[in-house]
Protein backbone atom coordinates (compact mmCIF):
# COMPACT_ATOMS: atom_id res chain seq x y z
CA UNK A 1 0.00 0.00 0.00
CA UNK A 2 2.67 2.43 1.15
CA UNK A 3 4.65 1.49 -1.98
CA UNK A 4 1.76 1.83 -4.38
CA UNK A 5 1.09 5.23 -2.89
CA UNK A 6 4.38 6.82 -2.68
CA UNK A 7 5.64 5.96 -6.27
CA UNK A 8 7.04 9.69 -7.16
CA UNK A 9 10.58 9.93 -7.53
CA UNK A 10 12.00 10.24 -10.79
CA UNK A 11 15.68 9.43 -11.00
CA UNK A 12 17.74 10.22 -14.12
CA UNK A 13 21.07 9.66 -14.53
CA UNK A 14 22.09 11.19 -17.58
CA UNK A 15 25.46 11.69 -19.90
CA UNK A 16 27.02 12.06 -23.23
CA UNK A 17 25.03 11.44 -26.62
CA UNK A 18 26.67 7.82 -28.45
CA UNK A 19 25.67 6.12 -31.70
CA UNK A 20 23.97 2.72 -32.84
CA UNK A 21 21.10 3.10 -30.59
CA UNK A 22 18.94 0.35 -29.69
CA UNK A 23 15.39 0.28 -28.57
CA UNK A 24 12.62 2.88 -28.99
CA UNK A 25 14.34 6.17 -30.01
CA UNK A 26 13.44 9.35 -27.77
CA UNK A 27 11.38 11.36 -30.20
CA UNK A 28 12.08 14.75 -29.60
CA UNK A 29 9.18 16.31 -31.74
CA UNK A 30 7.13 14.69 -29.12
CA UNK A 31 8.60 17.80 -26.39
CA UNK A 32 6.67 20.93 -27.54
CA UNK A 33 3.91 23.04 -26.83
CA UNK A 34 0.79 24.74 -27.29
CA UNK A 35 0.69 28.53 -27.55
CA UNK A 36 -3.22 28.73 -27.06
CA UNK A 37 -3.69 32.49 -26.10
CA UNK A 38 -0.27 32.97 -24.96
CA UNK A 39 0.62 36.41 -26.66
CA UNK A 40 -2.99 38.19 -25.25
CA UNK A 41 -1.13 37.64 -22.03
CA UNK A 42 2.35 38.69 -22.76
CA UNK A 43 0.81 41.73 -24.60
CA UNK A 44 2.85 44.57 -23.65
CA UNK A 45 5.01 43.10 -20.90
CA UNK A 46 8.60 41.61 -20.68
CA UNK A 47 10.36 39.46 -22.75
CA UNK A 48 11.41 37.30 -19.29
CA UNK A 49 8.86 34.68 -20.32
CA UNK A 50 10.61 33.40 -23.30
CA UNK A 51 14.06 33.19 -21.70
CA UNK A 52 12.00 30.57 -19.16
CA UNK A 53 10.71 29.04 -22.22
CA UNK A 54 13.99 29.09 -23.70
CA UNK A 55 15.08 27.39 -20.67
CA UNK A 56 13.13 24.41 -21.78
CA UNK A 57 14.87 23.92 -24.75
CA UNK A 58 11.21 22.88 -27.00
CA UNK A 59 11.42 21.30 -30.32
CA UNK A 60 8.08 22.06 -31.50
CA UNK A 61 5.53 24.83 -30.80
CA UNK A 62 1.46 24.41 -31.95
CA UNK A 63 -0.06 27.97 -33.52
CA UNK A 64 -2.20 29.49 -33.17
CA UNK A 65 -4.66 27.21 -30.67
CA UNK A 66 -6.98 24.85 -30.10
CA UNK A 67 -10.50 25.37 -30.29
CA UNK A 68 -9.45 29.16 -30.98
CA UNK A 69 -7.49 28.55 -33.89
CA UNK A 70 -10.94 27.54 -35.72
CA UNK A 71 -11.73 30.85 -35.67
CA UNK A 72 -7.98 32.41 -36.92
CA UNK A 73 -7.63 35.05 -39.35
CA UNK A 74 -4.40 35.90 -40.79
CA UNK A 75 -5.12 39.29 -41.56
CA UNK A 76 -7.03 40.52 -38.21
CA UNK A 77 -6.07 42.42 -35.31
CA UNK A 78 -4.18 39.50 -32.63
CA UNK A 79 -5.79 36.39 -33.58
CA UNK A 80 -8.29 37.98 -35.97
CA UNK A 81 -11.60 36.82 -34.57
CA UNK A 82 -14.62 37.86 -35.74
CA UNK A 83 -17.54 38.06 -33.36
CA UNK A 84 -19.84 37.54 -36.19
CA UNK A 85 -18.63 33.89 -36.72
CA UNK A 86 -18.56 33.13 -32.79
CA UNK A 87 -21.98 33.95 -32.56
CA UNK A 88 -23.19 31.43 -34.96
CA UNK A 89 -21.94 28.97 -32.08
CA UNK A 90 -24.33 27.60 -29.63
CA UNK A 91 -24.08 28.90 -25.76
CA UNK A 92 -20.66 27.22 -24.56
CA UNK A 93 -17.75 28.06 -22.64
CA UNK A 94 -16.09 28.06 -25.76
CA UNK A 95 -18.27 31.10 -26.59
CA UNK A 96 -17.86 33.19 -23.60
CA UNK A 97 -14.20 32.37 -23.65
CA UNK A 98 -13.88 33.71 -27.23
CA UNK A 99 -16.38 36.99 -26.33
CA UNK A 100 -14.03 37.79 -23.11
CA UNK A 101 -10.64 37.16 -25.85
CA UNK A 102 -11.95 39.74 -28.33
CA UNK A 103 -12.98 41.88 -25.31
CA UNK A 104 -8.95 41.82 -24.10
CA UNK A 105 -7.94 42.74 -27.57
CA UNK A 106 -9.93 45.81 -28.06
CA UNK A 107 -9.03 46.64 -24.93
CA UNK A 108 -5.27 46.88 -25.29
CA UNK A 109 -5.96 48.09 -28.87
CA UNK A 110 -3.84 45.37 -30.56
CA UNK A 111 -3.24 46.54 -34.27
CA UNK A 112 -1.06 43.71 -35.10
CA UNK A 113 -1.76 39.73 -35.66
CA UNK A 114 -0.12 37.85 -33.14
CA UNK A 115 1.56 35.65 -36.44
CA UNK A 116 4.32 38.31 -36.23
CA UNK A 117 4.59 37.18 -31.64
CA UNK A 118 4.90 33.91 -32.87
CA UNK A 119 7.62 33.86 -35.46
CA UNK A 120 9.81 36.27 -32.83
CA UNK A 121 9.17 33.38 -30.48
CA UNK A 122 9.94 30.75 -32.84
CA UNK A 123 13.02 32.03 -33.58
CA UNK A 124 14.07 33.02 -30.19
CA UNK A 125 13.97 29.08 -28.92
CA UNK A 126 14.79 27.61 -32.75
CA UNK A 127 11.26 25.25 -32.92
CA UNK A 128 9.70 23.90 -35.74
CA UNK A 129 5.91 24.76 -35.95
CA UNK A 130 2.77 22.30 -35.87
CA UNK A 131 0.17 24.95 -37.87
CA UNK A 132 -4.00 24.23 -37.31
CA UNK A 133 -5.67 25.88 -40.15
CA UNK A 134 -8.96 27.36 -39.52
CA UNK A 135 -11.29 25.09 -41.75
CA UNK A 136 -14.37 26.45 -40.31
CA UNK A 137 -14.34 29.76 -40.73
CA UNK A 138 -10.95 30.55 -42.62
CA UNK A 139 -10.16 29.99 -46.66
CA UNK A 140 -8.00 27.95 -48.07
CA UNK A 141 -6.18 31.16 -49.35
CA UNK A 142 -5.48 32.11 -45.68
CA UNK A 143 -3.93 28.63 -44.44
CA UNK A 144 -1.55 28.88 -47.58
CA UNK A 145 -0.46 32.38 -46.39
CA UNK A 146 -0.22 31.21 -43.28
CA UNK A 147 2.66 27.95 -44.30
CA UNK A 148 3.97 31.11 -46.69
CA UNK A 149 4.96 33.66 -43.98
CA UNK A 150 6.23 30.65 -41.99
CA UNK A 151 8.46 28.74 -45.20
CA UNK A 152 9.61 32.76 -45.90
CA UNK A 153 10.61 33.10 -41.78
CA UNK A 154 12.89 29.59 -42.64
CA UNK A 155 10.54 27.88 -39.83
CA UNK A 156 10.13 24.38 -40.49
CA UNK A 157 6.72 23.45 -40.78
CA UNK A 158 6.12 19.43 -39.31
CA UNK A 159 2.50 19.60 -39.91
CA UNK A 160 -0.64 21.29 -40.62
CA UNK A 161 -4.03 20.18 -38.39
CA UNK A 162 -6.73 20.10 -40.31
CA UNK A 163 -8.74 21.84 -37.87
CA UNK A 164 -9.87 21.46 -34.41
CA UNK A 165 -12.02 19.47 -32.38
CA UNK A 166 -14.58 19.68 -34.57
CA UNK A 167 -16.96 16.72 -33.37
CA UNK A 168 -17.40 18.49 -30.42
CA UNK A 169 -21.06 19.00 -29.95
CA UNK A 170 -20.36 22.75 -29.82
CA UNK A 171 -19.46 23.18 -33.95
CA UNK A 172 -22.44 20.58 -34.45
CA UNK A 173 -24.11 23.32 -36.44
CA UNK A 174 -21.77 24.08 -38.44
CA UNK A 175 -20.07 19.81 -38.35
CA UNK A 176 -22.92 17.71 -38.26
CA UNK A 177 -21.33 14.99 -39.31
CA UNK A 178 -18.52 13.42 -39.98
CA UNK A 179 -19.28 13.84 -43.58
CA UNK A 180 -19.57 17.25 -43.63
CA UNK A 181 -15.85 17.27 -41.89
CA UNK A 182 -15.03 15.64 -44.96
CA UNK A 183 -16.59 17.88 -47.32
CA UNK A 184 -14.96 20.94 -45.21
CA UNK A 185 -11.33 19.61 -45.15
CA UNK A 186 -10.85 18.16 -48.76
CA UNK A 187 -10.22 21.92 -50.62
CA UNK A 188 -7.40 22.39 -47.67
CA UNK A 189 -6.21 19.26 -48.23
CA UNK A 190 -6.10 19.28 -51.99
CA UNK A 191 -4.29 23.18 -52.49
CA UNK A 192 -1.74 22.38 -49.60
CA UNK A 193 -0.92 19.39 -51.27
CA UNK A 194 -0.59 21.11 -54.70
CA UNK A 195 1.76 23.89 -53.24
CA UNK A 196 3.98 22.60 -50.52
CA UNK A 197 3.95 18.27 -51.23
CA UNK A 198 6.16 17.99 -48.52
CA UNK A 199 4.12 19.12 -45.93
CA UNK A 200 2.40 16.39 -43.80
CA UNK A 201 -1.43 16.84 -43.43
CA UNK A 202 -3.33 15.61 -40.12
CA UNK A 203 -7.08 14.77 -39.50
CA UNK A 204 -8.71 15.09 -36.51
CA UNK A 205 -9.91 11.98 -34.61
CA UNK A 206 -12.85 12.10 -31.67
CA UNK A 207 -12.62 10.70 -28.80
CA UNK A 208 -11.85 7.07 -27.90
CA UNK A 209 -15.32 5.53 -25.98
CA UNK A 210 -18.77 4.16 -26.68
CA UNK A 211 -20.38 7.25 -27.74
CA UNK A 212 -21.58 6.16 -31.46
CA UNK A 213 -21.22 9.65 -33.11
CA UNK A 214 -17.62 9.05 -32.33
CA UNK A 215 -16.90 5.91 -33.21
CA UNK A 216 -18.82 6.84 -36.28
CA UNK A 217 -16.86 10.05 -36.74
CA UNK A 218 -13.34 8.02 -36.30
CA UNK A 219 -14.73 5.00 -38.71
CA UNK A 220 -15.46 7.79 -41.62
CA UNK A 221 -12.45 10.17 -41.30
CA UNK A 222 -10.20 6.87 -40.92
CA UNK A 223 -10.41 6.76 -44.69
CA UNK A 224 -9.40 10.16 -46.00
CA UNK A 225 -6.45 10.10 -46.70
CA UNK A 226 -3.65 12.14 -44.64
CA UNK A 227 -0.12 11.56 -43.02
CA UNK A 228 -1.50 12.18 -39.38
CA UNK A 229 -4.51 11.50 -36.97
CA UNK A 230 -5.06 14.52 -34.46
CA UNK A 231 -5.43 12.91 -30.80
CA UNK A 232 -6.04 14.76 -27.62
CA UNK A 233 -5.70 13.31 -24.10
CA UNK A 234 -7.10 14.95 -21.09
CA UNK A 235 -6.96 11.86 -18.46
CA UNK A 236 -9.25 11.99 -15.89
CA UNK A 237 -7.96 11.74 -12.26
CA UNK A 238 -11.03 12.69 -10.42
CA UNK A 239 -10.40 14.38 -7.08
CA UNK A 240 -12.81 17.15 -5.75
CA UNK A 241 -11.14 17.56 -1.92
CA UNK A 242 -8.14 18.74 -2.18
CA UNK A 243 -6.98 17.82 1.55
CA UNK A 244 -7.07 13.88 0.99
CA UNK A 245 -5.08 13.46 -1.80
CA UNK A 246 -3.46 10.69 -1.94
CA UNK A 247 -3.33 7.06 -2.86
CA UNK A 248 -6.58 6.57 -4.77
CA UNK A 249 -4.87 9.69 -7.58
CA UNK A 250 -1.73 7.96 -7.78
CA UNK A 251 -3.35 4.72 -8.66
CA UNK A 252 -5.63 5.75 -10.90
CA UNK A 253 -2.90 7.29 -12.66
CA UNK A 254 -0.75 3.95 -13.43
CA UNK A 255 -4.23 2.47 -14.16
CA UNK A 256 -4.60 5.09 -17.03
CA UNK A 257 -0.65 4.64 -17.92
CA UNK A 258 -0.36 1.19 -17.80
CA UNK A 259 -3.59 0.14 -19.35
CA UNK A 260 -5.41 3.01 -20.74
CA UNK A 261 -3.48 5.54 -22.65
CA UNK A 262 -1.86 2.35 -24.61
CA UNK A 263 -5.25 0.53 -25.61
CA UNK A 264 -5.91 4.04 -27.09
CA UNK A 265 -3.07 4.80 -28.72
CA UNK A 266 -3.36 1.10 -30.06
CA UNK A 267 -6.57 2.17 -31.20
CA UNK A 268 -5.83 5.07 -33.32
CA UNK A 269 -2.61 3.14 -34.88
CA UNK A 270 -4.91 0.88 -35.91
CA UNK A 271 -7.98 2.23 -36.64
CA UNK A 272 -6.45 4.67 -39.18
CA UNK A 273 -3.32 3.35 -40.08
CA UNK A 274 -1.13 7.39 -39.71
CA UNK A 275 0.76 8.73 -37.69
CA UNK A 276 -0.20 9.58 -34.74
CA UNK A 277 -0.20 13.40 -33.32
CA UNK A 278 -1.00 14.03 -29.98
CA UNK A 279 -1.44 17.81 -30.38
CA UNK A 280 -3.12 18.38 -26.90
CA UNK A 281 -2.45 16.69 -23.67
CA UNK A 282 -2.52 17.29 -19.63
CA UNK A 283 -4.26 16.21 -16.64
CA UNK A 284 -8.23 16.45 -17.33
CA UNK A 285 -10.18 19.21 -15.04
CA UNK A 286 -9.74 19.16 -11.81
CA UNK A 287 -9.40 22.42 -9.83
CA UNK A 288 -7.56 20.49 -6.49
CA UNK A 289 -4.90 18.48 -8.75
CA UNK A 290 -3.99 21.06 -11.21
CA UNK A 291 -0.37 22.63 -10.29
CA UNK A 292 0.30 19.84 -7.88
CA UNK A 293 3.20 17.28 -7.55
CA UNK A 294 -0.23 14.25 -8.54
CA UNK A 295 0.25 16.73 -12.53
CA UNK A 296 3.60 16.47 -12.34
CA UNK A 297 3.80 13.12 -11.82
CA UNK A 298 1.24 12.07 -14.59
CA UNK A 299 3.08 14.94 -17.02
CA UNK A 300 6.06 13.08 -16.92
CA UNK A 301 4.72 9.48 -17.12
CA UNK A 302 2.93 10.71 -19.82
CA UNK A 303 5.85 12.14 -21.82
CA UNK A 304 7.69 9.15 -21.23
CA UNK A 305 4.73 6.66 -22.42
CA UNK A 306 4.54 8.53 -25.97
CA UNK A 307 7.95 8.07 -26.47
CA UNK A 308 7.23 3.87 -25.90
CA UNK A 309 4.33 4.16 -27.72
CA UNK A 310 6.18 5.18 -30.77
CA UNK A 311 3.83 8.76 -30.70
CA UNK A 312 5.35 11.17 -33.78
CA UNK A 313 4.50 14.51 -32.41
CA UNK A 314 2.99 15.96 -29.21
CA UNK A 315 2.46 19.20 -27.90
CA UNK A 316 1.24 19.78 -24.20
CA UNK A 317 -1.47 22.12 -23.46
CA UNK A 318 -0.59 24.83 -22.21
CA UNK A 319 2.30 26.42 -22.38
CA UNK A 320 1.52 30.42 -21.10
CA UNK A 321 -2.12 31.06 -19.86
CA UNK A 322 -3.86 33.29 -17.81
CA UNK A 323 -6.14 30.18 -15.53
CA UNK A 324 -5.43 27.46 -13.16
CA UNK A 325 -5.80 24.11 -14.70
CA UNK A 326 -3.31 23.60 -17.62
CA UNK A 327 -0.88 26.51 -18.09
CA UNK A 328 3.19 25.99 -17.46
CA UNK A 329 3.69 30.03 -17.26
CA UNK A 330 1.20 32.30 -15.60
CA UNK A 331 0.68 35.96 -15.90
CA UNK A 332 1.27 36.76 -12.28
CA UNK A 333 -1.61 37.21 -10.08
CA UNK A 334 -2.45 39.64 -6.80
CA UNK A 335 0.03 38.69 -4.24
CA UNK A 336 2.78 37.06 -6.56
CA UNK A 337 6.10 38.54 -7.25
CA UNK A 338 7.23 39.12 -10.82
CA UNK A 339 5.51 39.47 -13.85
CA UNK A 340 5.37 35.21 -14.22
CA UNK A 341 4.81 32.69 -12.13
CA UNK A 342 6.11 28.77 -13.52
CA UNK A 343 4.20 26.19 -12.10
CA UNK A 344 4.32 22.35 -11.42
CA UNK A 345 4.50 21.04 -14.99
CA UNK A 346 6.82 23.88 -15.77
CA UNK A 347 9.40 21.91 -13.79
CA UNK A 348 9.31 18.82 -14.31
CA UNK A 349 9.48 19.73 -18.63
CA UNK A 350 12.88 21.54 -17.35
CA UNK A 351 13.60 17.98 -15.74
CA UNK A 352 13.35 16.00 -18.70
CA UNK A 353 14.29 18.45 -21.02
CA UNK A 354 17.84 17.02 -21.45
CA UNK A 355 17.17 13.93 -22.25
CA UNK A 356 15.46 15.07 -25.62
CA UNK A 357 19.05 17.42 -26.87
CA UNK A 358 20.73 13.79 -28.26
CA UNK A 359 19.79 10.60 -29.21
CA UNK A 360 18.68 8.16 -26.93
CA UNK A 361 16.83 5.20 -26.23
CA UNK A 362 14.04 4.25 -23.87
CA UNK A 363 12.82 0.60 -22.53
CA UNK A 364 10.33 -0.20 -20.03
CA UNK A 365 10.77 -2.80 -17.40
CA UNK A 366 7.65 -3.22 -14.93
CA UNK A 367 7.32 0.63 -13.65
CA UNK A 368 10.79 1.58 -14.50
CA UNK A 369 11.86 3.79 -17.39
CA UNK A 370 15.85 2.97 -18.64
CA UNK A 371 17.49 4.63 -21.21
CA UNK A 372 20.29 4.13 -23.38
CA UNK A 373 22.91 5.41 -25.68
CA UNK A 374 24.83 2.78 -27.52
CA UNK A 375 22.99 0.09 -25.73
CA UNK A 376 24.83 1.39 -22.38
CA UNK A 377 22.19 2.75 -19.59
CA UNK A 378 22.61 6.42 -18.97
CA UNK A 379 19.60 6.94 -17.62
CA UNK A 380 16.94 5.53 -15.54
CA UNK A 381 13.02 6.64 -14.17
CA UNK A 382 12.22 4.91 -10.99
CA UNK A 383 10.10 5.38 -7.93
CA UNK A 384 10.88 4.95 -3.99
CA UNK A 385 9.08 5.27 -0.96
CA UNK A 386 9.71 8.23 1.17
CA UNK A 387 12.19 8.84 3.46
CA UNK A 388 14.18 5.68 1.29
CA UNK A 389 17.74 5.76 1.10
CA UNK A 390 19.09 4.92 -2.36
CA UNK A 391 22.83 4.18 -2.51
CA UNK A 392 23.84 5.80 -6.34
CA UNK A 393 26.94 3.73 -6.58
CA UNK A 394 28.80 6.54 -7.34
CA UNK A 395 30.72 9.59 -5.55
CA UNK A 396 29.50 11.63 -8.95
CA UNK A 397 26.23 11.28 -8.74
CA UNK A 398 24.65 15.01 -8.82
CA UNK A 399 21.40 16.14 -7.94
CA UNK A 400 20.30 18.54 -10.68
CA UNK A 401 16.81 19.49 -9.68
CA UNK A 402 14.34 17.83 -7.19
CA UNK A 403 10.66 19.15 -7.04
CA UNK A 404 10.16 18.38 -3.53
CA UNK A 405 6.68 18.23 -1.39
CA UNK A 406 5.81 16.99 1.86
CA UNK A 407 1.74 16.53 0.69
CA UNK A 408 0.55 14.81 -2.43
CA UNK A 409 -1.02 18.26 -3.32
CA UNK A 410 1.91 20.50 -2.69
CA UNK A 411 2.27 23.26 -5.79
CA UNK A 412 4.42 26.04 -6.98
CA UNK A 413 2.30 29.29 -6.26
CA UNK A 414 -1.40 29.87 -6.02
CA UNK A 415 -3.65 26.97 -7.73
CA UNK A 416 -7.49 27.34 -7.96
CA UNK A 417 -8.34 27.42 -4.06
CA UNK A 418 -5.73 29.42 -3.00
CA UNK A 419 -6.77 32.07 -5.48
CA UNK A 420 -10.32 31.76 -3.81
CA UNK A 421 -8.76 32.00 -0.40
CA UNK A 422 -9.28 28.79 0.64
CA UNK A 423 -7.53 27.57 3.40
CA UNK A 424 -5.49 25.29 2.07
CA UNK A 425 -2.97 27.81 0.45
CA UNK A 426 -0.22 25.88 -1.34
CA UNK A 427 1.76 29.08 -0.71
CA UNK A 428 2.63 28.84 3.02
CA UNK A 429 0.92 25.03 4.37
CA UNK A 430 2.45 22.76 2.06
CA UNK A 431 5.23 24.27 0.34
CA UNK A 432 8.05 23.13 -2.23
CA UNK A 433 10.83 23.68 -2.91
CA UNK A 434 14.28 22.80 -4.77
CA UNK A 435 17.52 21.52 -3.94
CA UNK A 436 21.37 20.50 -5.50
CA UNK A 437 23.86 18.24 -4.21
CA UNK A 438 26.13 15.24 -4.41
CA UNK A 439 27.25 12.21 -2.93
CA UNK A 440 26.53 8.52 -2.98
CA UNK A 441 23.80 8.50 -0.44
CA UNK A 442 20.56 10.45 -0.86
CA UNK A 443 17.69 10.37 1.19
CA UNK A 444 14.24 11.24 -1.28
CA UNK A 445 12.00 13.99 0.65
CA UNK A 446 8.54 12.84 0.87
CA UNK A 447 7.34 13.40 -2.52
CA UNK A 448 9.43 14.38 -4.83
CA UNK A 449 10.55 14.27 -8.75
CA UNK A 450 14.44 13.86 -9.19
CA UNK A 451 16.92 13.96 -11.56
CA UNK A 452 20.53 12.75 -10.83
CA UNK A 453 23.52 13.35 -13.48
CA UNK A 454 26.86 11.10 -13.85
Amino acid sequence: MVEQMMRLVIILYLILPFNNLEGQTLNPNTFGFCTTNAFLFTDGLSDDWINSVKDLNPKVLRFPGGNEGNFYHINGKGYGFNLKEVALLKDSPLKERMIKLEEIIERKQIDRNFLSDFIKLSHHLNTKVIIVANVLTGTVEETISLITAFKEENIEIVGVELGCELYASVFRKQVPNPEAYIDLITPFYNEIRLHFPSIKLGVVAAPYGGNTRHQKWNSVVSNFESDGVIVHLYPKINQYNISSVGEKELNQIDEYIDNQLKHELKYYRNLYNKEIWVTEWNIGLSKPLANTIVQGVLVSKMLLEFNLNRVELATFHNLLAKEFMFSMINPSWSGEVGEFQKRVSYYVFKQLSSLFQSPMTIEKNLDIYTLKQDNKLKAQVSYSSPFKQIDYNSKTAVNIMSILGNKLNCGFGINYYSREGNQYNLLTEIPCEFHSGQGEKIVDFNYSINMYSY
